[in-house]
């Protein structure tokens, strides 16, 4: 599971943010998106069942999730063991 928060922005017209979540091997293929729409501020939470975006299984192995929120963006390491 990868939880994330979504800051207020401030100022007229506050609302959705667009956000994109995506999950990449060690060598920087993208190999699942969790995420790609708007959504409001606050926490959020997405679960990724360590499959391709066809479904295909992944091995065991260290995998990256990148978020970008609006102008911001974190990439963080996650290990998938079976």
């Amino acid at each position: 599971m990868i939880r994330y928060d979504l800051p207020s922005r401030p100022g007229p017209g506050v609302g959705a943010i667009p956000v994109r979540v995506t999950v990449f091997d060690l060598a920087g293929r993208s190999v699942a998106t969790l995420v790609d729409q708007d959504q409001e501020p606050g926490a959020h939470s997405v679960v990724w069942p360590g499959t391709t975006d066809a479904g295909a299984p992944l091995p065991s192995g260290v995998y990256f999730y990148r978020i970008e929120a609006g102008e911001n963006v974190a990439t963080r390491k996650m290990v998938i063991l079976k």
